[in-house]
């Protein structure tokens, strides 16, 4: 299935920066700690569940710790991201999150940090994400909304720096 150039960029760039992305994303770490908590709290012991937006891994690297039991698949758009995690998951596919390749209902949860705001089609990746959840499953999403951060923007702007 064809990528959209814009997705080939977001690809990229995070392909390239997979091998040293985990020591810079403590925002997303911190997050991640949360939304983790809020599908542990919802989860049975043995769980199927898949990472959607997964990065490298570091999800399912705390989820092993806690919850061995779960049965954790990863996808990512970034193939470098994916070969950084790939030996973390049972399952790990490269895929745009807007056409994931599982059957329906599938999953018990559904876990995603901070990658649906890259989408292309937020509608399509909640639709797919909907999809492969079984009827009584649970999905955790956190993302950023429009505007967070700003005011990092702002001060960088101020003393001369590119946001």
């Amino acid at each position: 299935v064809g990528m959209s150039n814009r997705n080939r960029h977001i690809a990229r760039n995070f392909s390239r920066a997979a091998t040293r992305y985990e020591a810079h994303a403590l925002l997303q770490h911190s997050i991640m700690l949360k939304a983790y908590q809020a599908l542990a709290d919802r989860m049975q012991d043995s769980a199927s569940i898949l990472d959607v937006g997964c990065g490298t891994g570091s999800f399912v690297k705390h989820a092993q710790k806690l919850r061995p039991q779960w049965n954790i698949d990863g996808a990512d758009i970034a193939l470098g991201m994916c070969d950084v995690a790939r030996p973390c998951y049972r399952h790990m596919v490269c895929a745009d999150m807007c056409m994931l390749p599982y059957e329906a209902t599938r999953y018990d949860g559904v876990f995603s940090n901070l990658a649906i705001q890259w989408a292309h089609h937020p509608q399509a990746a909640f639709a797919e994400l909907s999809r492969v959840l079984k009827p009584s499953g649970v999905a955790v999403v956190s993302t950023f909304l429009h505007g967070t951060l700003s005011e990092l923007a702002d001060i960088s702007a101020k003393v001369g720096m590119d946001s």
